[in-house]
């Protein structure tokens, strides 16, 4: 395999481990335009065609979508001509396709100039990173890290109905809501900040964090001086800190087996005398799955199969009991 530069190279790999064999490199393929005057085309220079070098990536296989990656390395943030030609290109596949449904992404290792966005979103075009009109500097390594986020989270939307994904600009914004928050990435500070996925720490939100844990099945109960975490099925995890509130999966999660102490716990705290120990707390809860989820900003609360409501907060756990109040 011969790559351009190194950049490409990384982000073949990067696309291969995610997206599995169907992943190729193109290199020098000749697309013709059939109307060079129109204004998607209006930017090619000579005669309408063009030598283009390309990553596709075949998205599931029932789909039968292919996502066109075009990667630039520009010493500066990316043109809005170099996302006009993609659409171009985006839209020629198409328009000669028979059967399979083409979707563009332009990767960029420095960013993009104001103006790509709007070429993006009217064509339906993934920006990585996205551009949201505040031109902040990004690194590679950052750059490499959101592409992949984006690409784990196509694969696996693409395993559901995905037709109005087709539709502009919903492929736009579906990968741009995964990458988003990069502005404040590297900025914003913990203090404020209420969710977090863990491993790379991005900014979450509840909603997130929700469609991730609900309908696990609850397995372990962690508390220590510094919070609270709870071990579910699939080796996802829920922590809450100091901080806030993070989430993900549990090779992430460092516990200290020996700092362990119990909570406080309660039961059916909205009446007098609900002390209970640790053990009927997790006897009740343990082994339950997590029908619903409430954020009270002080604690968490989840619902499990209509039975109870077990609620936590750093050092202290509660249950509350729907059939009875033992």
């Amino acid at each position: 395999m011969k790559y351009k530069n190194e950049l490409e190279e990384k982000v073949y790999l990067i696309a291969k481990e995610i997206c599995g064999e169907g992943v190729e490199i193109k290199h020098n393929k000749v697309i013709t335009i059939e109307d060079s005057s129109d204004i998607a085309t209006a930017s090619f220079d000579g005669p309408p065609k063009k030598e283009i070098d390309l990553i596709t990536a075949k998205l599931g296989v029932e789909a039968n979508v292919v996502l066109l990656i075009s990667c630039k390395q520009y010493a500066k943030n990316v043109p809005p001509l170099a996302v006009q030609e993609w659409v171009s290109v985006v839209n020629t596949m198409n328009k000669y396709s028979k059967e399979t449904k083409y979707i563009g992404m332009v990767f960029s290792s420095t960013g993009f100039s104001n103006g790509s966005e709007a070429w993006a979103t009217t064509n339906n075009i993934s920006l990585v990173p996205p551009l949201k009109g505040t031109q902040i500097k990004i690194d590679e390594e950052l750059a490499l890290k959101l592409f992949k986020r984006a690409l784990i989270g196509i694969v696996n939307r693409f395993k559901f109905p995905y037709e109005n994904l087709l539709k502009a600009p919903q492929f736009y914004d579906f990968t741009y809501r995964l990458t988003a928050d990069f502005e404040t990435y590297n900025e914003i500070t913990k203090d404020g900040i209420r969710y977090k996925i863990s491993g790379e720490n991005w900014v979450s939100d509840f909603s997130e964090m929700a469609q991730l844990l609900k309908g696990k099945e609850i397995k372990e109960i962690l508390n220590t001086a510094d919070g609270i975490s709870i071990i579910m099925s699939e080796d996802v995890f829920v922590s809450i800190e100091k901080n806030g509130v993070i989430f993900g999966n549990r090779k992430d999660l460092e516990i200290h087996m020996s700092e362990l102490i119990e909570p406080t716990c309660r039961k059916n705290i909205f009446y007098k005398n609900n002390d209970c120990d640790f053990n009927y707390i997790k006897k009740k809860v343990i082994g339950k799955k997590i029908t619903s989820l409430a954020d009270w900003q002080t604690h968490l609360e989840f619902g499990i199969n209509k039975e109870l409501n077990f609620g936590f907060e750093p050092n202290k756990v509660y249950v509350n009991i729907f059939q009875n109040n033992d």
